[in-house]
């Protein structure tokens, strides 16, 4: 924040403040809480994030939320906008039953003790498992190609107790695993827990394709645009020839940048 004051005392005063800085510090502690979320989610590539490590994040960050709006020892303007923001996340997360994929997965994570804890911690992940149960019905193959050791049934394995830990695997190598014990039930795990719960790629795709765009606008010169328009304008009449307009500007139009 010095930084941002320069040479400005007055500015200096007001920041060192006692107020400001207890402000500041309350500040701090709120954005703390989003700071792993974010960068958890920010992840692209082979670092995607899944719904599996999703869910359980957000999940703990509206609780870090709730915990700082209902908390006495910051200042109410943080308290509110811990408020709002719990406002914002819960507008999502109840839009979380409208995809079957978010409920599977919540239902994958029933193997280990956090994951059937998860399943209680909000309305929009509800418990109950019927519906992980129809589709495994209905995708489930009856007659196995290769001997199961335990029934491979979904059934079966909501009933099974949680396991405390999975000894140093992710969700996805656990199951991965199970597929020589119960691969119907493996398979249909995979494929829920492995979808990918970000388009991180996908908007930096699309953010790429639109500065390229932009510079190249930006690039032309105004006669250039003003026969862009033009071809745009008359393109849609029955008796215009719009390969003739297209010879006409690529004759008289530098290459872009990225064409080969």
């Amino acid at each position: 924040m010095a930084k941002i004051c320069g040479k400005h005392f007055a500015h200096h005063a007001a920041i060192n403040s006692p107020l400001n800085l207890t402000l500041a510090a309350d500040l701090r502690d709120v954005l703390e809480c989003i700071k792993e979320p974010t960068l958890l989610v920010s992840r692209g590539g082979k670092s995607r994030p899944l719904i599996s490590e999703v869910i359980p994040a957000l999940q703990t960050l509206r609780a870090a939320l709730e915990r700082a709006a209902n908390s006495d020892e910051i200042a109410d303007i943080c308290r509110v906008a811990a408020y709002g923001g719990g406002l914002v996340l819960d507008k999502y997360l109840n839009l979380v039953p409208e995809c079957e994929v978010y409920e599977f997965s919540i239902a994958a994570m029933r193997v280990i003790q956090e994951g059937r804890a998860l399943g209680g911690t909000h309305s929009g992940f509800s418990s109950r498992a019927c519906q992980p149960r129809r589709r495994f019905a209905a995708v489930a193959d009856p007659t196995p190609r290769i001997p199961v050791q335990i029934p491979d049934d979904i059934d079966s394995y909501f009933d099974t107790p949680p396991l405390s830990s999975l000894d140093g695997k992710t969700v996805l190598q656990y199951w991965a695993a199970e597929r020589v014990i119960q691969p119907s039930l493996a398979e249909m795990a995979l494929t829920y827990c492995s979808a990918p719960a970000t388009s991180v790629d996908g908007e930096r795709s699309f953010s790429e394709g639109r500065n390229q765009c932009s510079w190249n606008q930006q690039s032309m010169s105004s006669q250039t645009f003003r026969e862009q328009m033009s071809v745009g304008a008359w393109s849609e009449a029955p008796f215009f020839d719009l390969n003739v307009a297209e010879a006409i500007i690529d004759s008289h139009s530098r290459a872009l940048r990225g064409s080969n």
